[in-house]
């Protein structure tokens, strides 16, 4: 089997389009990467009743209709059952 050398693209003796092809693809490909986005998702309730008030710098958030309603947070994540 034959393995090939990682210092061969280096070699003036061995340039053909062949060797030289994955050398461009790769910026090329990290270019083409900079244009993707991820998705992002803000925390929503459907309910048939609630608002939100402000004072002194807090806000609260309230929903009418979740019985039973607990909520997790890892340090990075809050997930709110119910």
């Amino acid at each position: 089997m034959l393995v090939p050398n990682a210092l061969s693209y280096l070699d003036p003796a061995n340039r053909s389009t062949m060797n030289l092809r994955p050398l461009f693809s790769l910026p090329l490909l990290g270019l083409l990467s900079g244009s993707l986005c991820a998705q992002s998702l803000s925390p929503t309730a459907i309910a048939s009743a609630g608002g939100t008030r402000t004072a002194g710098g807090v806000t609260l958030s309230w929903t009418v209709g979740e019985t039973a309603v607990q909520t997790l947070d890892n340090g990075t994540n809050i997930l709110t059952q119910g």
